[in-house]
């Protein structure tokens, strides 16, 4: 296994690059793509769905398996140990309410992928509420992914044009600087993909 290692460490383009560039290399391969945690009737029937996370893809979006994405981890060990949390850094989560994806990851995922989720989308309002959001639905949220998801980074709230005012934004933005986390309202609306 050295041997092998040794050889493609000397022999491999890639891997004869300087590891900042290499690192460009993958988080170009995987920026761009949304990962839908998709609940069936069952609340432990989980489907995963990957796609383009670009509102302006063609229709219909680029869409791969979750076994072709994480391809580029599994050429050799290296680039594994290299790659093996760059995922999870680049991707964004999407659910329908961050319980949803929290008890997913700590359900399927080790502590170090868990810990190093990022980015992460939710609808607006709650898939339990009508009319539009209180502000505690946005503070609950922040706080939520803030406690169980320690490495969130960011936060959009899909289709918040109409349900937003400047001043709960500005609260929810708040909430959302004190744990370090950039919280952003989204027009697009938050488009099911279960249909």
């Amino acid at each position: 296994m050295l041997a092998i290692a040794r050889r493609n460490a000397s022999e491999s383009p890639l891997l004869r690059l300087p590891g900042e560039i290499r690192n460009n290399i993958y988080a170009h391969i995987l920026t761009g793509w949304e990962l839908r945690v998709v609940f069936g009737n069952v609340f432990k029937t989980v489907r995963l769905e990957i796609r383009d996370s670009d509102p302006s893809a063609t229709y219909p979006p680029r869409t791969t398996e979750a076994r072709s994405l994480l391809a580029c981890t599994r050429v050799c060990r290296q680039i594994h140990d290299e790659t093996a949390l760059l995922l999870f850094q680049h991707v964004t989560f999407v659910a329908k309410a961050p319980e949803h994806l929290c008890w997913w990851a700590h359900s399927n995922l080790q502590s170090a992928q868990f810990d190093a989720m990022a980015m992460f989308k939710y609808p607006a309002s709650s898939i339990l509420q009508v009319g539009p959001p209180s502000p505690r639905y946005y503070i609950s949220t922040i706080e939520c992914n803030a406690h169980n998801l320690s490495g969130t980074k960011q936060i959009t709230f899909m289709g918040s044009s109409s349900h937003c005012s400047a001043k709960l934004k500005e609260e929810a933005k708040a909430v959302g600087n004190t744990f370090g986390i950039e919280v952003a309202f989204s027009p697009d609306r938050f488009v099911s993909w279960d249909s």
